[in-house]
């Protein structure tokens, strides 16, 4: 059988209590915000490959161009398929398609991503609140303490 979680009210916690909950509401905020900055780059390449994609022409066809290798190393190429892309889809996996099709490709990728990012941003939310009632909690109980 599932567990049922009990609901203490924050004003019954000590201040010990409280900062631990603090502390450790504070490392999720942090990893949601490390999350939500890391999908959001991830939104910014899909939608600069997608704008990459439209340099590609018929008239390009035989331009000389720097192919990347890594991040930092580039090697000359020349242009010979002006209608279709090679797309990395993830864990070394590769997929020829149309120009089309990867641009339908990243704009899915995009909202998808996008969607994850509105789910964090609303946990990133909830997390905020309760580190601002944490807060005003453990001001209460320090202020009541020293009178």
């Amino acid at each position: 059988m599932a567990e049922q979680q009990k609901s203490i009210p924050i004003g019954a916690l000590s201040l010990e209590e409280l900062m631990n909950i603090r502390q450790r509401t504070e490392a999720e905020v942090e990893q949601l915000s490390v999350s939500l900055e890391a999908l959001n780059m991830a939104a910014e390449k899909f939608a600069d490959a997608k704008d990459a994609l439209n340099v590609l022409t018929p008239a390009s066809k035989g331009k000389e161009v720097l192919v990347p290798l890594t991040s930092s190393l580039y090697v000359p190429g020349v242009l010979d398929d002006t209608e279709h892309v090679t797309l990395s889809v993830g864990a070394n996996y590769y997929v020829k398609k149309p120009i089309k099709g990867a641009q339908d490709y990243f704009d899915r990728r995009t909202v998808e991503l996008q969607g994850q990012m509105e789910q964090i941003a609303k946990i990133l939310q909830g997390k905020q609140q309760l580190l601002n009632a944490l807060m005003d909690t453990m001001r209460a109980k320090i202020s009541a303490q020293r009178q």
